[in-house]
């Protein structure tokens, strides 16, 4: 290895199946990832000792139990990623995905056997891309510390469309950081940052802050749109939080009815009590309440009945895996007929095709590349102006 070179990202391959492992195998040595392969979960355990960057678990194996694996992952200190491949339509995996997301890991990926290499390549391509920038130069607390309340935090927004009238309804404001040396980061990159510094709250008060600026600028152009803002599980606990984000808004002359707030599941249970304090108040004040992601992770049918919220989002990979699997599209039905129970608004995430307008029927609302991608600020008046004079041909027939 030349001075200065890294060594390339680990893949573990948990499979015994010869299509599998040539398919696996091939893309590996392409993309220059350094390839181990194990047959049981003896081995599996062993080689997983090491630093592993991606492990691609084969849910078909028979003799081979998937939530043991599941659990040998989340108790190790090692921080990876998970492909999972399995039969097609396969509701075991679907529930192992969600359980794996339950223990925090990170499942970038679940495909469908027989697997491309086409497929996956793109996959791992982008995957392999994202984990040697990181390698190269990794986000710091202290340069994240650096960068809040400064221009480097910047706000960019994606915007919400009415299904039935076709207009913008909404912007969701998402948080960036113009980091130094590796250029444009989406909040995925430093949020763990933020949380580990403690500056997730500070981080939240600037987003609102500049989010609640440009949606005044909007409604003083003419464009009555309400303005979206993610808000952490811990920042949700703070009980001063409906008087923060009051304050924030009544600064820029917005009413709490312009803002919508979207929260995620909290997986520490010794915190559901103030989280119910805060977000019923802030229900109480006027702000809107979003259960973001709903379908993915820790998202519970039990916290939907528990929260005051007025709108429910459906996770972006069940809109998008409905074309190809039956429990994907049932648990959309599921969403419909709640939402219309309890009286949600309900958005569908991941719009990115003409075709997932299908299976987002029964949504008010929906969001997605297909009507446009996060935008800088800069950009939204004029977005909004081009979108109101586009025609709306619907799909090709």
């Amino acid at each position: 290895m030349q001075r200065g070179s890294r060594a390339p990202p680990r893949l573990l391959l948990l499979a015994n199946h010869r299509e599998t492992e040539v398919c696996v195998c091939k893309v590996a040595d392409a993309l220059d990832y350094a390839l181990s392969v194990s047959r049981d979960l003896v081995t599996f355990r062993e080689q997983f000792q090491q630093s592993v960057e991606i492990v691609v678990l084969d849910l078909t194996l028979p003799h081979i139990d998937g939530v043991e694996v599941l659990r040998c992952l989340r108790t190790s200190n090692i921080e990876c990623r998970l492909v999972m491949l399995s039969s097609a339509d396969n509701r075991v995996g679907r529930a192992l995905e969600t359980l794996a997301l339950a223990y925090g890991i990170r499942v970038i990926g679940h495909l469908r056997k027989p697997v491309t290499r086409a497929f996956l390549a793109s996959l791992l391509r982008l995957r392999g891309t994202e984990l040697r920038s990181s390698h190269a130069s990794p986000v710091s607390i202290d340069g994240f510390r650096n960068a809040v309340g400064t221009d480097e935090l910047a706000v960019v927004f994606q915007p919400k469309v009415d299904l039935v009238t076709r207009s913008v309804v909404a912007m969701e404001a998402l948080a960036r950081w113009r980091h130094p040396s590796l250029g444009w980061l989406s909040a995925a990159h430093f949020i763990p940052c933020a949380e580990a510094s403690g500056l997730i709250d500070a981080l939240t008060d600037d987003v609102m802050r500049k989010a609640f600026a440009e949606c005044a600028r909007w409604h003083a152009s003419g464009w009555p749109l309400k303005v979206a803002v993610n808000v952490s599980p811990s920042t949700l606990t703070q009980l001063d939080l409906p008087q923060r984000v009051l304050a924030l808004a009544r600064d820029t002359q917005l009413d709490p009815n312009d803002v919508i707030l979207e929260v995620t599941e909290n997986r520490n249970s010794e915190d559901l009590l103030a989280e119910l304090d805060v977000v019923t108040r802030l229900r109480m004040t006027g702000f809107d309440i979003s259960l973001d992601d709903f379908g993915a992770g820790y998202s519970t049918t039990a916290r939907l009945n528990q929260l005051p919220a007025n709108e429910l989002k459906i996770d972006g990979e069940i809109i998008r895996a409905a074309e190809h699997e039956v429990a994907a599209r049932w648990m959309i039905k599921d969403c419909v007929e709640r939402a219309g129970k309890l009286g949600l608004r309900l958005v569908a995430e991941g719009v990115e095709v003409w075709g997932d307008l299908v299976f987002a029927a029964g949504c008010q609302q929906a969001q997605g590349f297909l009507f446009g991608g996060p935008m800088p600020a800069r950009r939204v008046l004029g977005w909004l102006d081009e979108w109101a004079a586009k025609s709306w041909p619907g799909p090709p027939g």
